[in-house]
């Protein structure tokens, strides 16, 4: 695989607590939907606190040896949500799969601050893209 490029479906993410999300430090999202042409093949789990990610997609062997990964957020891509406007989001990432490839790419995502009923804030990823290439992120 040299490069492949899927779109991320909508996702509600963990709760990150009273305060509106400033920071995509506090993305915590295990179960993201990763689609091509509309059916999902596969799932991304963000771990901002853990520090990891892992990554379901077309020609990467299962699992992933996600403590072998790195995962940075691409701050000149953070924007918190405006009124009706979504903010972006977006990372780096390199993993390890279980046959011993190494892949790298991108998630880029808009989202919006959810507000439970118990005031609770949640990241919604809207929409958006993860980019999977071959070889070690450079």
């Amino acid at each position: 695989m040299t490069e492949a490029t899927y779109q991320t479906g909508t996702f509600k993410g963990n709760a990150t607590g009273k305060y509106p999300i400033s920071s995509p430090h506090q993305f915590n999202c295990n179960g993201v939907p990763v689609l091509q042409s509309g059916t999902r093949v596969g799932t991304v789990q963000i771990s901002n606190a853990g520090g990891w990610i892992q990554v379901h997609a077309p020609g990467i062997a299962d699992p992933n040896q996600y403590l072998l990964s790195k995962f940075t957020p691409d701050m000149s891509q953070f924007t918190v949500p405006s009124g009706t406007t979504p903010g972006t989001v977006a990372w780096s990432w390199e993993i390890t799969d279980f046959s011993g490839a190494v892949f790298h790419g991108t998630i880029v995502s808009t989202w919006t601050d959810v507000k439970d009923w118990l005031g609770w804030h949640y990241p919604d990823m809207v929409s958006g893209t993860l980019v999977v290439e071959s070889g070690p992120l450079s």
